[in-house]
């Protein structure tokens, strides 16, 4: 998760724990900086393993959400890392921004409370579910 508001890190934890969703391991990083420092395993992230998913904000301190969603599609290794994109307002330039071109990537509103992370929660797992099945099951 990268946000640099530890309540909203809380929230997510929270939520992972009511809605009882199991195998999750979440680490977090504070800005943009880190986080592609962080996926690419360089210092202070060099045994890190990689991602299955990302939580992104699009407000961070230093390099933003949207310039980390840039530097993540130059780099062949990383573009298809899913990517969940939080932000405070749907702006449909925003969003079609985000998911050009058309690569892994889900745009939420920031959850504000429990119940609303729950339900972020379970749509995520329901692709997340279609993916794995699809993956394994090619037609």
């Amino acid at each position: 998760m990268v946000e640099s508001d530890l309540d909203e890190l809380y929230s997510l934890q929270e939520a992972l724990t009511v809605s009882q969703i199991v195998s999750v391991e979440i680490q977090e990083v504070e800005d943009g900086e880190q986080a592609l420092a962080f996926l690419r395993q360089e210092h202070p992230f060099l045994d890190v393993s990689k991602p299955n998913l990302m939580f992104l904000g699009l407000t961070l301190p230093g390099i933003s959400g949207l310039e980390v969603l840039e530097e993540i599609h130059q780099d062949h290794k990383l573009r298809s890392l899913p990517i969940v994109v939080l932000t405070n307002t749907i702006n449909p330039r925003v969003v079609s921004k985000i998911q050009q071109p058309p690569l892994p990537r889900y745009v939420f509103k920031k959850p504000t409370s429990c119940n609303e992370w729950i339900c972020v929660l379970r749509c995520i797992e329901d692709v997340w579910h279609t993916i794995s099945s699809t993956q394994t099951n090619p037609a």
